[in-house]
């Protein structure tokens, strides 16, 4: 950034408020284009609805992600030798993750930001992990319940999961518009709205 070279970045930028509100100051200071690539953009589904949704009013959103707590792959990064965890599934901690909302869920918070426009106001609700069930720093919460609220009054709810001793994930993305919804269904995007006469 000091050097006036454009910056394109993968997340996480920093996990940690006063080392990201620094980096922001640099990057303004230095004048140069800044950007983490929020791959989730990309996707033909959510191009697709994107194109869609145009001109429509958008209501509400609900994102549901179950997964396990050790499913994401082992990282190159030594994390065993910077205080982290030995296994190196540093997504399982809390403090090198910044929990799987912020690690994970920054994806449909994005996409839902590609489709909606600029949250306002957010309001989260966890179930931390017992004491008893942390092994070798895998200390995220089981759940999450996440509501943002968005400038235009559209609303998106993210639930997410991540268990322990499961290995199977899925999960469901739905939003609606004043006038019906659209699902993501697999490798495709189904609408189900009425366009005819009414009543």
């Amino acid at each position: 950034v000091g050097a006036g070279i454009h910056v394109f970045v993968e997340k996480p930028v920093s996990l940690y408020y006063d080392e990201a509100v620094g980096m922001e100051a640099a990057i303004r200071e230095a004048g140069v284009i800044s950007t983490v690539g929020f791959n989730q953009r990309h996707d033909h589904r959510h191009e697709a609805i994107h194109d869609f949704l145009q001109g429509k009013r958008l209501v509400m959103a609900t994102a549901v992600a179950n997964g396990s707590l050790e499913s994401h792959s082992v990282k190159h990064t030594r994390t065993e030798d910077l205080g982290g965890p030995g296994n190196r599934v540093w997504a399982a901690s809390a403090a090198w993750s910044g929990t799987t909302v912020v690690e994970a869920g920054i994806h449909q918070l994005d996409t839902m930001r590609y489709w909606a426009g600029d949250v306002s106001w957010t309001r989260a609700d966890y179930v931390h992990r017992d004491p008893g069930d942390i092994e070798d720093g895998g200390d995220n919460p089981y759940a999450y319940s996440v509501t943002f609220g968005f400038e235009s009054g559209f609303l998106f709810n993210l639930l997410m999961a991540r268990l322990r001793k499961t290995f199977w994930g899925d999960g469901y993305t739905g939003l609606m518009w004043d006038h019906g919804h659209v699902k993501i269904e697999g490798d495709e995007v189904a609408a189900y709205c009425y366009s005819g006469p009414y009543p």
